[in-house]
């Protein structure tokens, strides 16, 4: 027996893990080699000192690691062995990436929906759109045009004036415009005299699902008679 055989197979020998037909050769080759028996002996004593070393217990953290590692590699050998146990596995993973990547996006997209909502809903009755010809809607159950509360005397001649006039939600007037009979403005005390009927003229503002809105109506002026069309 060579000395790299039997420096291989003393370790096994000294554990009893070899055949007892290497031992007897090994017995026999180390009765020859002083070089082997002394490689034994300090063996032997590697193996005494170790037995004598006080065992150490794994820190807390080094043994969640080592179970964490056992877990995925059990976790590894099932998905291997079933088929749908790795599509479980695929399909959980799957979920919580979609979910952790729309949480930070939820929040915000669904404030920013809730808010154009409420804007457009605010302002829809601004845009509301009105016939250019004085053709006054038919009143149904959703909507109503806009009315005169009270009469309007003005005791004019001449030709016709026709104006459009803007009022609020409360049917006060915030605005008007002269569509036709321009040479009204030729007259400022006249102007004037209309200007201050229709301030003090209370409307009736144009509704929508029973809310009055802002509108818009046309006003025809004709000698003594007043035309009103929402």
């Amino acid at each position: 027996m060579k000395c790299r055989t039997a420096r291989r197979e003393i370790s096994a020998w000294l554990d009893g893990g070899i055949e007892p037909d290497q031992a007897r050769r090994l017995r026999a080759h180390l009765a020859d080699c002083a070089a082997c028996t002394l490689y034994l002996h300090q063996i032997q004593n590697l193996k005494t000192a170790l037995a004598e070393l006080e065992p150490v217990r794994p820190s807390t953290e080094v043994t969640t690691a080592l179970q964490v590692l056992a877990s995925r590699a059990r976790l590894e050998q099932l998905r291997r062995q079933d088929p749908a146990a790795r599509w479980r596995e695929w399909r959980a993973r799957t979920t919580l990436w979609v979910e952790n990547l729309m949480r930070p996006f939820a929040l915000p997209v669904g404030g920013g929906l809730a808010v154009a909502l409420l804007i457009f809903a605010l302002m829809a009755p601004m845009y509301a759109i009105h016939d250019r010809y004085g053709v006054a809607d038919v009143p149904t159950v959703l909507s109503t045009g806009p009315s005169l509360e009270s009469t309007l005397s003005f005791g004019l001649s001449g030709d016709d004036i026709v104006i459009e006039v803007l009022i609020d939600h409360r049917g006060k007037m915030l605005d008007y415009a002269i569509v036709q009979g321009h040479g009204w403005t030729l007259s400022p005390s006249l102007r004037k005299s209309i200007e201050n009927t229709l301030l003090c003229t209370k409307f009736v503002p144009a509704t929508t699902f029973g809310q009055p809105k802002s509108s818009k109506l046309r006003i025809t002026l004709r000698g003594d008679e007043v035309e009103v069309k929402g």
